[in-house]
């Protein structure tokens, strides 16, 4: 009875380990302490791939303040985990063991930055946490990629790691992005009609575009080619294609910027679906008309997006 006891209790304890591994998915570190847990099961997530600088006035592109010079949207499950470790164990051998960790396991690194070639530490508090370190001599970050086939999904990794009084703390961020469950919300003809009878207008939040950015991901595509359904019923109708952005740029550069993007969505239902063009105007609303706050990268994601209005 007590060896079977036993038995199941290894079991249980090799199960334990595995969830274990399975969430943190790489080495971080020797003897790490788990000091703050985050889950999401879908959520936008601000990819960082760049350094992090400080634009010390407002410019015809960019207001004052921190900026990501390289970033990207990825939607996905999203994993966060902070660590402290022991006063013996440097930001800087952390990393090293965390990059190599990476590499063994077939990620691809998409960028990497040591100390002064990171950028603005608290630009990295700002986007990442205000729980990571404060100095600039001990902060390291890594940005890697890797897809896994028979999960069909890519795993994200973003790794950053600094000191606080002498104790390094790292954080990691996974996120999981399903190649065949994109999280997307795929709006069929007759929702987009119930939308636009209830409200004049459908927005395609899905859509969403990277910053400073008004290509439109083929993921996203599936969407489109749904409304385009809708658009070709109703050919004697006229609507309008809204872009709108978030606050990061001057109220020129995001006006400019939203009316390509209502550009590139018009594009796509007239050359890939076949929408008549002349059933479609496009517009710019920039940044003035937010649908969630721009208080965080999060909401700003869900404000670079395009809306479809029914003309009367």
């Amino acid at each position: 009875m007590l060896s079977r006891f036993v038995l199941v209790l290894a079991m249980c304890i090799c199960l334990l380990s595995n969830v274990r591994a399975e969430q943190q998915l790489l080495h971080v570190g020797l003897k790490p302490d788990l000091f703050r847990q985050w889950h999401r099961v879908a959520d936008n997530y601000f990819f960082i791939t760049g350094p992090i600088q400080y634009i010390e006035e407002d410019t015809e592109l960019f207001t004052k303040g921190f900026r990501v010079t390289s970033s990207q949207e990825v939607y996905g499950e999203l994993k966060r985990e902070i660590y402290d470790y022991p006063t013996n164990q440097s930001a800087s051998n952390i990393y090293q063991q965390v990059r190599r960790s990476l590499k063994a396991q077939g990620y691809q690194e998409l960028f990497t930055c040591s100390l002064l070639t990171c950028g603005e530490v608290d630009g990295w508090r700002l986007y990442l946490s205000d729980l990571v370190g404060d100095h600039i001599d001990f902060q390291y970050y890594i940005a890697a990629k890797k897809d896994v086939e028979g999960d069909k999904k890519t795993n994200f990794v973003a790794f950053y790691v600094n000191e606080i009084d002498g104790q390094a703390r790292s954080l990691v961020d996974i996120v999981s992005k399903s190649w065949t469950d994109k999280f997307d919300v795929l709006v069929d003809a007759k929702e987009v009609n119930r939308l636009l009878e209830k409200d004049g207008r459908v927005s395609l939040g899905s859509v969403l575009f990277d910053l400073n950015s008004s290509a439109i991901n083929d993921e996203h595509t599936e969407l489109l080619k749904r409304i385009s359904a809708f658009l070709k019923d109703n050919q004697n109708s006229k609507f309008a294609i809204v872009g709108h952005t978030d606050i990061s740029g001057s109220l020129a550069y995001n006006q400019q910027l939203a009316v390509q993007r209502a550009e590139a969505v018009r594009k796509v239902l007239v050359s890939k679906f076949g929408v008549k063009k002349e059933q479609l105007q496009t517009a710019s609303a920039g940044a003035i008309a937010p649908v969630v706050s721009n208080t965080d990268e999060t909401g700003r994601a869900q404000n670079r997006r395009v809306e479809i209005i029914q003309l009367k």
